[in-house]
């Protein structure tokens, strides 16, 4: 039974990184024009969810208006220096040891996606929104 839900997480976080933008998954590659949405914001939600569902361990988060605004200019100056935009950015934590994973949204469309090792979303949440993780 944990096998199989291991296996669904796992399927789910593929189809995250299968169906993104290609060439969306690098933390500092800033895309010069807008990628074709390959992924929407609701079916990353839906992923998001599935693996919470899958796995007890596993959290899904978003950050919306404000704080996807902070979120993204602490991103954005990450060198090298990227100019993303998102309304909206999803982060999934398949397990509390693997790199997080992140989406950012813009227009209902998830533009880019990509890991981000523990240590550097640690330290990009709080320099954004202070104490909240």
């Amino acid at each position: 039974m944990m096998l199989n839900a291991l296996s669904r997480a796992g399927l789910c976080l593929a189809l995250i990184f299968a169906f993104a933008p290609a060439g969306a998954h690098d933390l500092h590659v800033a895309a010069p024009a807008k990628p074709a949405c390959e992924l929407t914001y609701a079916r990353a939600a839906e992923i998001g969810h599935a693996i919470v569902t899958a796995e007890a361990q596993a959290t899904y988060t978003e950050y919306t208006g404000d704080e996807a605004r902070k979120l993204i200019g602490v991103m954005n100056a990450v060198e090298p220096v990227s100019h993303w935009t998102a309304d909206r950015i999803v982060v999934i934590d398949p397990d509390g040891e693997q790199p997080f994973r992140v989406g950012v949204v813009e227009a209902d469309c998830v533009t880019h996606a990509f890991p981000v090792p523990r240590a550097v979303w640690s330290e990009i949440v709080p320099t954004a929104l202070g104490t909240k993780s």
